[in-house]
C-alpha cells in the first residue's frame, strides 16, 4: 500500500470521517483498552496525562517562540505550563506520591534543565497538521507533527 502525505490547511475539517493518529495508536496496543476508554469516560484525568500535556505545551511555546524569532526564558515557560495545567476540567488523580505541588517542581527542574542542555535548530514548523490518505474509499488519517527543525552536526 502507498501513501501519499499532503500537508494539511490550517482550517481542515476534523468533523468529516477521519482517522485520527493518537486513537489509531492507543488501539493497536491494546484495542480492549481502546474500547472501553470511548464506551466509559473518566470521571477523572491521571495526573501523569495532565503533567504531560502542560509540559508539551511549554516546549511548544518554545520552539514557537523561535519560530517566530522570540525569546523565551524559564518564568514564560513555566506560565505555559501553569496556564494549561489549569485547562484541566475533571478532577485530578494524582498517584501515591504526586500532588499538584510535586508535578510543578517537576516541571520547573525538567525546563531548567532543557534550557540550560537544549541546542535547537532553525524551527521549520510547529504543531504542523497533516492529511494522509491511505487507500481510496478509506477516510483520511490525519494529525500533527509536534515539530520540524534542520539540525546541523557539531561539524555544521
Amino acid at each position: 500500500m502507498t501513501a501519499t502525505l499532503t500537508q494539511a490547511r490550517p482550517g481542515i475539517d476534523r468533523t468529516r470521517p477521519h482517522i485520527s493518529v493518537s486513537p489509531l495508536k492507543s488501539y493497536s496496543m491494546c484495542s480492549l483498552k481502546w474500547w472501553f476508554s470511548r464506551k466509559y469516560r473518566a470521571e477523572e484525568t491521571p495526573g501523569a496525562l495532565v503533567f504531560g500535556k502542560a509540559f508539551h505545551a511549554a516546549l511548544q511555546g518554545f520552539y514557537q517562540a523561535r519560530l517566530e524569532d522570540r525569546t523565551v526564558g524559564h518564568a514564560d515557560l513555566m506560565t505555559i505550563f501553569a496556564d494549561e495545567y489549569a485547562t484541566e476540567p475533571l478532577p485530578i488523580q494524582y498517584g501515591k506520591t504526586e500532588s499538584r505541588d510535586s508535578q510543578f517542581e517537576t516541571a520547573d527542574r525538567m525546563l531548567k534543565t532543557f534550557l540550560d542542555r537544549v541546542k535547537p535548530g532553525k524551527v521549520v514548523a510547529v504543531e504542523e497538521p497533516f492529511s494522509c490518505e491511505l487507500a481510496p474509499d478509506v477516510p483520511p488519517l490525519v494529525g500533527a507533527i509536534d515539530l520540524m527543525e534542520i539540525v546541523t552536526g557539531e561539524d555544521g
